[in-house]
């Protein structure tokens, strides 16, 4: 199947660096307002590979960008387990407000270098970043991206959408896959799951989607389609299939 291109929500972006001014400033030490983008959807809907394609297609049209992924805001795994939490990353109460606020604050004033962490798949913590320097375009990516207080700061807001069934195959798929990958390069948290055999790693897998992955998607992922600029639906393949403008 062929990909629908990504123009109409790249040409939206432009035009909003445009209206900043932003490609016309090139005093690096002046106070400039990025265009800040919004990437929701469900664990595992990929929105790290859409906003990296974005990413690349942007930079090709001359823009400079920097994509921020919504885990490095999660509290660090100590805080979580002295607060009760560990089962219930993810959800809303799992991330440091204060650290959202900062950072919606920094985006919208322009006030560079913004301060942000990261989040490691292989330790499944927090660690840090390098401060943002000034770009054009800041693509904001998670399963909160479209929750206050990110929301209110974004000019453009993008969901990922998919039939969850199909999500929750990938999700199983991309644990699967990170299990496979402990066991060429043993050291993290997927660890734990190497004397599984295949039948037991896929359920488990399973069981996080239906404990924890489908109630927050339904109770507070889906919910923030409605926010949404733009609906971006996948097919099973992870192709694009349409590109709706809310």
């Amino acid at each position: 199947m062929s990909e629908i291109p990504l123009d109409p929500i790249c040409n939206e972006i432009v035009a909003l660096v445009g209206s900043f001014g932003v490609a016309a400033i090139t005093d690096v030490t002046q106070v400039v307002q990025p265009a800040v983008i919004a990437i929701a959807g469900s664990v595992a809907v990929g929105k790290t590979v859409f906003a990296t394609s974005l990413a690349a297609e942007l930079e090709q049209r001359g823009l400079s960008i920097a994509v921020i992924g919504t885990d490095g805001f999660l509290l660090p795994n100590t805080q979580l387990q002295d607060r009760g939490l560990l089962d219930r990353k993810g959800f809303p109460e799992s991330y440091d407000e204060p650290a959202m606020q900062a950072f919606a604050a920094a985006a919208r004033s322009g006030q560079w270098p913004i301060p942000v962490r990261s989040y490691s798949h292989t330790s499944f913590d927090v660690v840090p970043a390098s401060p943002v320097e000034r770009v054009d375009v800041l693509l904001v990516e998670g399963i909160n991206a479209l929750r206050e207080p990110l929301r209110s700061g974004a000019d453009l807001a993008i969901y990922l959408d998919a039939p969850e069934p199909v999500v929750v195959e990938w999700f199983v798929e991309r644990m699967l896959a990170m299990i496979e990958l402990a066991e060429k390069s043993p050291g993290g948290f997927y660890d734990r799951f190497l004397p599984w055999d295949h039948d037991q790693r896929d359920a488990f897998a399973r069981k996080v989607w239906t404990d924890i992955n489908g109630p927050n998607f339904h109770e507070f992922i889906r919910p923030t389609r409605a926010a949404a600029h733009w609906i971006v639906s996948f097919d099973a393949d992870h192709s694009v299939l349409n590109l709706a403008r809310t």
